[in-house]
């Protein structure tokens, strides 16, 4: 039975071989009269001078089938050339394909009145017929080989399904080692099918079938005494299933080794075809038909020239970006993928895969994915920041942008497209919604900010005087960005930043930390092009955009609860002894939160502390650092590029696998040059006033411990906000 997919191929195919067909009959119904006079009667017959070969009709008619055959090597040229692989499926080609072949071969007829009288006008129907002929038996032998969901042939793409069955069977039949082990030797899913055996089934036509269910009945005669009722049946079932897959990976097997020849016959009858054609043009010249061109003949030239060359520039793009993408991802390994962030990030998925490479010359980041075994795979997703430009190029939609991962699944809250949360009236941007560059949350902010002030447009209520319409938390690039459009758009706003000071997180990193983003627009201010760019300079561009505009933002204000008003129109935040009131609240806040604990004795002690501030400060000390992550692998390196006596760095795991490859690189770096003493699969015990314990009895000195585990997300505020949260394990999802 055939799939949904290639059952609705089918249905393509045959309305589009009905619409040729009603094209050529239509024509022939309506010039009736002048098709149907046979032999040299047709030179009297009164429409003789238009529909002939060389009249007006007969010319459109011929110039048509012409472009026809001319649109079918769009086909080859789908196939071959890396710039049109984003151009549609390849299945749909095919239809096209097949639908130009059969309508100009019905034109040409029509072109020619059904009369063959020279040479020339014989030799290029016989070419027509046979590329014709060629391609439907190409078309037959193309629906045996398997494909993907975009077109690509997939000849062993059945391996896996047989493979899934003979699990199933081995699960059914525990006890039936060799009986299944006789089975899987005749289907042959474990190995590579001979092309003989696939033309031996393909000439066999539907009796195959019919010797499967003999051979399955002996079979079961012969080793199946042991199986109750339910189970026979059942392995009967699957047994056959697994024969009919392993005879169809043959058929494939043999199929698409025999389109492969196939279509160089196709390929050598449509040369012939367009050598005939020319011989025939020829032909008509030297009788002294002419067809002039609108306009001189060196426009023509010169404008096709242009398009070939500007094609060619084109078509060498995307061949660059093809081999730059191989030769990057020839240095990726086989072997298990990384472990991706928990923010936006990319995911491939392997049906669709086909290897372009196009994913890894197109992400800015520039190592990000590689191909692994012919597939893509993410080799260093660390780096990933969201930019999205590997979705974008791939030319057969295989990579979409997720969250989380099978393993490490990442609470995003609900947000709507235009950034509203499950609960009305409350907008979420920035790092809380899962996005990790900062151009996305400064886009996000001000978006947001944008489908505020056009609520606010729609209200027309008037407001107390003591509401406010909008109340912005968190002064981050997000919150910042919100501000300055909130200011931009006229509204009455507040902006409440725990923090002394504009920059929120960013103000945390260790000194002179890369931090990565791309060029970004900042309301009031315009473009800013930043790419891999220093905290410090991020932080004092922020300062700037503050000092200069002025916006309404209270620093040291830790935001304690969200509620709604008692009137049910809008939001009353409060921190402490202070309280806003607000139509709606936008949260620009990160995804930390609060820093996760260490969870052991001695975790508040003073000497303990759970970011850097200065790496100076560690000169001549020994240090703590607790954490496999970036943050923590940088205030390691950090503490021990100042001058620390000592750095011991205390991780969970064996590898620091969730960490940029550059921070492994200078970790090791340290390590080998005695800077950093690395504790791997160790875990805290405890923390004393001048040493740290670990539970595998490990003791060494610590003047300072930094704990950087991560931190939990502020679902404290969510929750009593009403936000609901989703849990995502990286893989695509519709948006609520």
């Amino acid at each position: 039975m055939a799939s949904p997919r290639r059952a609705r191929q089918n249905t393509i195919d045959l309305l589009l071989l009905t619409v040729a067909a009603l094209v050529v009959s239509g024509i022939y119904w309506y010039a009736r009269d002048f098709y149907g006079v046979v032999g040299d009667a047709q030179l009297d017959h009164p429409w003789y001078d238009r529909w002939r070969s060389a009249g007006f009709v007969g010319r459109a008619l011929g110039t048509a089938a012409v472009a026809m055959f001319l649109a079918n090597l769009a086909y080859g040229l789908r196939r071959r050339l890396r710039s049109w692989h984003k151009w549609g499926h390849l299945r749909n080609w095919m239809s096209a394909h097949v639908f130009f072949g059969l309508l100009g071969g019905g034109l040409l007829l029509l072109h020619a009145n059904f009369r063959m009288t020279s040479p020339a006008a014989q030799w290029s129907a016989l070419a027509v017929m046979a590329l014709l002929a060629t391609g439907v038996i190409g078309r037959y032998i193309y629906a045996l080989v398997p494909h993907t969901a975009f077109g690509q042939e997939d000849p062993d793409g059945l391996r896996g399904r047989g493979s899934a069955l003979l699990v199933e069977l081995r699960e059914v039949w525990p006890t039936g080692k060799e009986p299944l082990e006789a089975l899987a030797a005749r289907t042959r899913i474990e190995s590579r099918a001979p092309i003989s055996r696939g033309l031996v089934l393909l000439c066999m036509g539907p009796t195959r079938r019919l010797l499967t269910l003999l051979w399955v009945a002996q079979w079961l005669g012969r080793h199946g005494h042991e199986l109750q009722s339910e189970s026979r049946q059942q392995v009967r079932r699957l047994a056959r299933a697994l024969l009919a897959t392993g005879q169809d990976l043959a058929l494939a097997a043999a199929a698409a080794a025999l389109l492969r020849r196939w279509r160089l016959v196709h390929l050598l009858a449509a040369v012939v075809m367009v050598a005939t054609a020319f011989l025939h043009v020829r032909s008509a010249f030297a009788h002294g038909y002419r067809w002039d061109l609108p306009g001189p003949v060196q426009a023509w030239g010169a404008g096709l020239a242009a398009l070939l060359l500007g094609f060619g520039a084109w078509e060498g793009r995307w061949r660059r970006l093809y081999r730059r993408g191989k030769a990057v991802a020839k240095v990726k390994p086989v072997g298990p993928a990384p472990e991706p962030p928990p923010t936006l990030h990319p995911w491939v998925d392997p049906s669709k895969c086909m290897a372009s490479a196009a994913c890894v010359a197109s992400c800015p980041e520039g190592d990000i994915l590689a191909l692994v075994e012919g597939r893509g795979q993410l080799a260093e997703p660390s780096h990933c920041i969201g930019h999205g430009a590997c979705a974008g190029n791939c030319p057969v939609g295989a990579i979409t942008l997720v969250f989380g991962s099978l393993k490490r699944g990442v609470d995003i809250p609900d947000v709507a497209p235009n950034y509203e949360a499950s609960t009305p009236g409350i907008f979420l941007a920035g790092e809380l919604t899962g996005m990790g560059l900062v151009r996305n949350a400064v886009e996000q902010a001000t978006q947001a900010v944008g489908f505020i002030a056009r609520d606010k447009e729609r209200d027309r209520g008037a407001l107390p005087e003591d509401m406010l319409d909008l109340v912005i938390v968190g002064a981050g690039p997000a919150g910042l960005a919100a501000s300055l459009a909130a200011q931009e758009k006229g509204l009455r706003y507040k902006t409440l930043e725990q923090e002394p000071d504009i920059g929120g997180a960013i103000r945390h990193y260790p000194r002179r930390k890369l931090v990565m983003t791309s060029p970004m627009h900042m309301p009031l201010h315009g473009n800013a092009r930043f790419f891999n760019v220093y905290k410090e300079e991020l932080v004092e561009f922020f300062s700037k955009l503050r000092n200069t505009h002025r916006p309404n933002i209270a620093f040291a204000v830790a935001v304690d609860t969200l509620e709604p008003d008692a009137g049910g129109t809008g939001f009353v935040v409060k921190a402490k002894t202070q309280q806003w009131r607000a139509r709606r609240v936008l949260l620009c806040l990160g995804r930390r939160g609060t820093p996760m604990r260490a969870g052991v004795a001695g975790e508040d002690l003073p000497h303990v502390a759970y970011n850097l501030q200065d790496p100076e400060q560690m000169r001549d000390r020994a240090v703590c650092v607790v954490g496999g992550g970036d943050s923590a692998l940088e205030a390691a390196i950090a503490c021990a590029d100042a001058g620390a006596k000592v750095v011991h760095v205390v991780h969970r795991r064996d590898t620091f696998d969730r960490a940029k490859a550059r921070n492994r690189d200078l970790l090791q770096q340290r390590s080998q040059a005695g800077k950093i003493v690395l504790h791997l699969n160790a875990a805290l015990a405890a923390i004393s006033t001048d040493r740290v314990q670990l539970k595998d009895g490990t003791d060494f000195g610590a003047d300072d411990v930094i704990v950087s585990i991560g931190g939990t997300l502020p679902t404290a505020l969510l929750k009593a906000a009403g936000i609901e949260t989703r849990t995502h394990f990286g893989r695509p999802v519709q948006s609520p």
